[in-house]
């Protein structure tokens, strides 16, 4: 995950060739920043017909 990237890799020499985000809805981008700055090619994938955010949802006191 991006954020595994950030918490177990070292800042200097880890690079990507491709990172792919699925889901990329669900990610917000401060999560995916991190992986995102080390690649050299991105997909981030998703759909028009997905729920929103779950963690907005919740900061929005919803019930889902």
């Amino acid at each position: 995950s991006p954020l595994a990237v950030a918490q177990y890799l070292p800042k200097e020499g880890t690079e990507f060739d491709l990172v792919i985000i699925d889901e990329g809805s669900q990610m917000p981008p401060e999560d995916a920043i991190v992986a995102l700055v080390r690649a050299k090619q991105a997909m981030i994938v998703g759909d028009t017909i997905r729920w929103p955010n779950l963690s907005r949802l919740k900061n929005q006191n919803l019930e889902i």
